[in-house]
């Protein structure tokens, strides 16, 4: 293990320790030990990765029922008075918890979520950087002459968004969370989580295999 990752790995287990010292939520669970919600309660949505989810990150609603079928909860949106969507409980933010929260825990809400969720529009930002400069590179005719110029512009978009992932994984693992209360606490660690993932599981290894990509592409070239 290098250096750089051995520190980030201690700062991980720091801030889990340091986030574990809050009390253990006493809520009625329905599965994966998330709290329930009933009927009426306000939520907003967020987290969702699909193209048609991410449409609907943001939006608020009201839980109308809990899908017994999908394990998933209906929310009638505000935005569509005759339309509900079914939404899994991770991807659900009661806005109760922050609107009647005394005014330095929301403060402290928003402050860790908003981080979170820069950091997930710069996960996408990069992961659509590397995507066009992965089609950009796939249509390039290397026998023409101006070939080294285009690979050279690929290479530097490719090594800047290698270095934003790198910090986008820094801001993560320095991220706060323990001033949250225990239900934000544990959404937000949910998609802190599948931002990890996204990071390690797909935007690292795309950008490496860019590098790989690039670096034969020139030796074509000589």
């Amino acid at each position: 293990m290098s250096e750089i990752d051995r520190l980030k790995e201690e700062r991980r287990a720091a801030r889990l320790a340091k986030e574990a010292d809050g009390n253990a939520p006493t809520s009625s669970v329905v599965q994966d030990g998330e709290p329930k919600l009933e009927a009426g309660v306000r939520v907003t949505i967020y987290g969702l990765e699909s193209e048609a989810g991410k449409q609907l990150n943001g939006q608020r609603g009201i839980i109308a029922s809990f899908v017994e079928d999908s394990g998933r909860y209906a929310v009638k949106l505000d935005s569509e008075a005759d339309r509900s969507v079914n939404v899994r409980r991770e991807n659900l933010q009661l806005q109760s918890s922050v609107e009647s929260a005394a005014p330095e825990a929301v403060e402290a809400v928003s402050g860790a979520l908003a981080q979170l969720t820069a950091l997930e529009m710069k996960a996408a930002e990069l992961r659509d950087t590397l995507n066009a400069e992965q089609k950009t590179l796939n249509g390039l005719d290397l026998q023409d002459a101006e070939a080294d110029e285009s690979l050279d512009a690929i290479g530097k978009k490719v090594t800047a968004s290698a270095a934003a992932i790198a910090k986008l994984q820094v801001g993560l693992d320095e991220l706060d969370l323990c001033e949250l209360d225990d239900e934000a606490r544990g959404a937000a660690r949910t998609r802190r989580k599948a931002l990890n993932a996204t990071a390690e599981g797909s935007l690292q290894p795309l950008a490496a295999a860019l590098s790989a990509q690039l670096a034969k592409a020139k030796a074509g070239r000589n």
